[in-house]
């Protein structure tokens, strides 16, 4: 055969290839630690303390539990690293909610018509900032006061940790759907509540009537939109489609419907086995315990859990309140450099993820104003 029909050797991806050697080296350091172990006069000092027919298996495992040290070391500094980064972050994002409430507190004095600020046009512009916390340029920086206030909310035993889990998806600026909730009959369902942290800021600094104030600027927004609206559908009329299928849609990832086909059409074997798969694989919009008993099985410290009939719910609380006093311990470290950044002139980055959208519905909002202002005789501009 001639040299160049010759097929080179397949080479091994990376990652195997890298593992073969890691397993080679923690070979090599077995034999090191063992000799090293078994030769040195130093060693052999420490184990004459010890009975003699031991030191063999204390060599044996000692040398593969440092090995295995040298080979997943890295790793494990890592992921103890980030379990506290977890903490940390966690008390970073949290200390924003001081600056969400002081901002809401300024779109209720701003609607009313009893501030103005420069950087405000339309109501929109709270939402805008709402997302962009760390960037707005008109709150002032969180103050001692404002912080020792904020842990004693979130250390106080009244604080509702399951509420606390969802802070992420709450929209802080949400003015009218607070009012609504607030001005609700207790007992009916307005959806979105208002904070938590709110209830306490406003009880510690009397501020609760600022969202009863008048929204003078939103409803005279709300004239200009509507007639924008109407104009935009006399001319966008809507056309008739009569082969429109007004019928919900069939949401199949929706398991009670699964659940109610099963019952209806199939058979008693069907039945039996879909209650019994139930029963073994948990609704995907719940919490995996698998998941929670991992993560609670790799801390090295006491975990209370206090009695709960349910034993699954049990945990849960106990993992969310061991997260919460973690998180807590964090909030020291996260307002001190909080400080440090301030004293520095050193500036804070937003998540931009919803920047683009928040841009986009404050030039449509502003566009809809003043072409409604238009269509009432009135100057292009917001100086209404």
């Amino acid at each position: 055969m001639k040299e160049e029909n010759k097929k080179n050797p397949k080479e091994l991806p990376k990652h195997v290839s890298d593992d073969i050697k890691k397993k080679e080296e923690y070979g090599k350091n077995i034999v090191k630690f063992e000799n090293e172990l078994k030769s040195d006069p130093k060693y052999r000092e420490y184990f004459k303390k010890y009975n003699e027919t031991s030191w063999d298996g204390f060599v044996h495992h000692y040398a593969r539990q440092m090995a295995s040290c040298l080979r997943f070391g890295e790793f494990y500094v890592n992921k103890l690293e980030k379990r506290e980064l977890k903490y940390y972050n966690a008390a970073e994002a949290n200390l924003w909610h001081i600056q969400q409430k002081k901002l809401f507190n300024l779109q209720c004095q701003w609607r009313a018509e009893k501030i103005t600020i420069p950087e405000i046009e339309i109501t929109t512009d709270f939402d805008y900032w709402g997302h962009k916390i760390k960037s707005c340029p008109f709150l002032e920086p969180i103050t001692e006061e404002e912080f020792n206030m904020y842990i004693d909310f979130f250390t106080s035993p009244t604080f509702d940790i399951e509420i606390d889990s969802y802070t992420d998806y709450i929209n802080w600026q949400d003015y009218f759907m607070y009012k609504r909730q607030l001005s609700a009959d207790p007992d009916s369902d307005v959806g979105i509540s208002y904070p938590e942290w709110y209830f306490y800021y406003d009880g510690r600094m009397g501020t609760s009537e600022l969202i009863n104030l008048p929204d003078v600027r939103g409803e005279k927004e709300s004239f200009y939109i509507k007639l924008w609206h109407k104009d935009w559908r006399k001319k966008n009329p809507p056309k008739p489609n009569p082969k429109l299928d007004r019928r919900p849609s069939f949401n199949y990832f929706d398991v009670d419907i699964i659940e109610n086909f099963v019952n209806t059409f199939e058979d008693k074997t069907i039945k039996k086995y879909y209650n019994a798969y139930k029963q073994l694989h948990p609704r995907r919009n719940e919490e995996n315990i698998d998941n929670i008993i991992f993560d609670l099985e790799e801390i090295n410290e006491p975990v209370e859990i206090d009695y709960n009939a349910d034993w699954k719910e049990g945990i849960k609380k106990a993992y969310q309140k061991y997260e919460h006093q973690k998180t807590a311990e964090q909030l020291e470290n996260a307002f001190r450099d909080y400080k440090s950044k301030i004293d520095m002139g050193i500036g804070f980055t937003d998540d931009s993820k919803h920047e683009d959208t928040m841009k986009s519905l404050r030039e449509a909002q502003r566009k809809h104003i003043i072409e409604g202002r238009v269509l009432n005789g009135e100057p292009a501009d917001l100086n209404f």
